[in-house]
């Protein structure tokens, strides 16, 4: 384990391990946040690693998991028998080593937590029976999830936030509410005064929360050598599972993937649909397996697959949009009535880029520190 930090660092370091380059925080909220502490925290340790250690009653807000994950953080789940598990990707561990030395490959069902997956051992603490019964009998809702890729040229009159602004108005009905470099975002939405901060923090990557309706997302900001890279992720509540509300929402996604395809240059954009919480808190258990709906594959991206544009109109439904000379395809990969993951692994497989796939499945890359 790390040993006692020295009081000069950031206040909320609670151990550290030099020859691992990682640094403990702890944390027994119900909800941990990105707050303003933990965001300047995260920035404050460089590309050192982060270990954010919980017991069962908490959970991660949607923006503090991107950020840990998205950083190469680990959450570090107290079991509460003297084991501990990786509260994303559910690998069982009875020592913080054992974590920070496991693979990059995806856990067997063998190396994780039969809690993780759903289940309460037996012998378990009462206490922390009753916590995980309480967790599971929360609200659910159907859920989509929005990854949207956009690229932008470094000129003096971009302004950013625009994927984020349609994505909301689209499919919660409202522009966003509010952003911020932390949360509670309370800055009222405004993509020139967003936009102001980034160039302030120029080159370093800025990450930033946005809030919607029923949404909660963030927007990572990067200098790249062919200019400005913008990623969003946003989680919108669609309403009750199954219901005419829910699908209401989910079946608005096209529209918004051609608007994106036509108005901005994306480079990659993904949207699927699960079962999840109503309040969009993250569980340190496994969530319903997300089904995909749509894909955008924009023209940096058919350039470099050397994708065939006209056959993948013709063989796989494909949409056409954006410039002659830019073009977007937009591919339907399911339907709110209808997960088909055969057409996903299909359609990805002749675009020669398998890779994707891991990206459908909902597995995070890493991003430079917020």
């Amino acid at each position: 384990m790390p040993t006692e930090p020295d009081s000069a660092l950031h206040p909320l370091i609670d151990g550290w391990d030099v020859e691992a380059d990682l640094f403990l925080t702890q944390s027994r909220a119900v909800v941990a946040g990105l707050t303003e502490a933990r965001s300047d925290l995260l920035r404050s340790i460089g590309g050192s690693r982060l270990v954010l250690g919980t017991d069962e009653r908490s959970y991660l807000t949607r923006p503090m998991r991107d950020a840990l994950v998205g950083t190469g953080g680990i959450w570090m789940v107290d079991q509460g028998d003297g084991t501990f598990r990786d509260g994303v990707t559910g690998r069982q561990f009875s020592r913080l080593q054992d974590a920070v030395d496991a693979p990059s490959d995806p856990p067997t069902l063998e190396s994780m937590s039969p809690v993780f997956l759903g289940g309460t051992p037996d012998g378990i603490d009462e206490q922390v029976a009753a916590d995980l019964t309480a967790r599971r009998s929360g609200p659910v809702a159907g859920t989509v999830q929005l990854s949207l890729s956009v690229r932008h040229k470094a000129r003096p009159t971009t302004t950013l936030g625009r994927a984020a602004e349609l994505a909301i108005e689209h499919l919660a009905g409202a522009p966003p509410l509010s952003w911020g470099t932390h949360e509670p975002a309370l800055a009222a939405w405004d993509r020139t005064v967003l936009t102001r901060y980034v160039r302030k923090r120029a080159p370093q990557p800025v990450r930033l929360v946005v809030v919607g309706d029923g949404v909660i997302g963030t927007i990572l900001v990067r200098r790249t050598r062919d200019g400005l890279e913008e990623i969003t992720t946003l989680d919108v509540v669609t309403g009750r599972p199954g219901s005419d509300a829910a699908r209401n929402v989910t079946e608005r996604v096209p529209g918004l993937f051609d608007t994106l395809g036509n108005e901005l240059l994306p480079l990659f954009c993904l949207a699927t649909t699960r079962i999840g919480r109503g309040d969009l808190r993250v569980p340190p258990e496994l969530e319903a397996p997300p089904a995909p709906l749509q894909m955008l594959l924009g023209a940096p991206g058919i350039r470099q697959l050397r994708v065939d544009v006209d056959a993948a109109v013709r063989e796989h439904g494909a949409v056409r949009l954006g410039a002659r000379r830019l073009p977007v395809l937009r591919f339907t990969l399911g339907t709110f009535d209808h997960a088909d993951w055969n057409t996903a692994t299909r359609i990805v497989r002749w675009l020669g880029a398998e890779e994707l796939l891991a990206d459908l499945h909902g597995t995070a890359s890493s991003d430079p520190a917020p």
